[in-house]
């Protein structure tokens, strides 16, 4: 059996999802944790927090008031936050089927997040460390169980299975940030296209994956969540940037 890869603190038994992790890291060099992804089966828990018991937490409105207070600006506050749970939850990912053609699981309930002193998120990891990939992968004929890994049929069974995953961790951080902001969830929907195209071409410049293939592996992501009813491309995203200078005015 292949020995468990090490990453940063630790790494995983699961040989795929260990070797995917470490590839991840090396997409930024600043920060190995940018892109790569935790085993929660051999990590400490404190400070991580499911995403299914974030409202236990308040964390996402902890996150809108902190960015409100420090910017003043409503929108920009609000894609502060967006931008933080699209590219730890769906970014990362379809980062990973760009460059590796493998994904973990992000669904709500198997999904963590662990917070720093600034209201942002230092890693992300998964308690089933299961991945899932594509019948050229070099590990689709080895003589694993399915607790470390599926072969999916082809790429649109791959997008279609993340999207779905993916927008059960973002839709209840969606409507929780639209009513505290008062933007629509259309526009953080629209920010999701926008960031993980932005997230697909940084995994296949540093990555080494043919542009085209990289293009065509994020639009089937974000073609199956607009299939599911998510409006990635009916309206402008959040602001990426500050437009508001004005001194810092009373919240919403």
């Amino acid at each position: 059996m292949a020995r468990p890869i090490r990453i940063h603190e630790r790494g995983s038994d699961n040989p795929v999802f260990a070797e995917t992790s470490l590839d991840m890291a090396k997409l930024s060099n600043d920060d190995p944790r940018m892109y790569s992804i935790a085993d929660l089966g051999v990590h400490n828990r404190r400070r991580w927090r499911a995403l299914s018991e974030l409202n236990q937490y308040s964390l996402v409105e902890d996150m809108f008031s902190a960015h409100f207070e420090e910017y003043g600006d409503v929108k920009y506050a609000t894609y502060l936050v967006t931008s933080q749970f699209v590219h730890s939850v769906l970014g990362r990912a379809v980062a990973s089927f760009v460059h590796k053609g493998r994904i973990w699981d992000p669904y709500i309930t198997n999904f963590y997040v662990r917070t720093n002193q600034e209201w942002g998120f230092d890693w992300v990891g998964v308690d089933d460390s299961t991945m899932r990939v594509l019948p050229d992968d070099r590990y689709a004929d080895a003589d694993l169980p399915r607790s470390e890994m599926i072969v999916f049929p082809g790429e649109s069974q791959m997008a279609y299975w993340l999207a779905g995953r993916a927008a059960s961790s973002l839709a209840p951080v969606f409507a929780s940030l639209s009513k505290l902001s008062h933007c629509t969830t259309a526009q953080m929907w629209s920010t999701t296209a926008r960031e993980s195209s932005y997230t697909a071409v940084i995994a296949s410049r540093f990555g080494g994956t043919c542009r085209e293939a990289a293009e065509r592996r994020v639009q089937l992501v974000l073609g199956a969540l607009e299939h599911a009813g998510h409006p990635v491309r009916r309206s402008r995203p959040l602001p990426s940037t500050l437009m508001d200078v004005n001194p810092k005015r009373s919240r919403p």
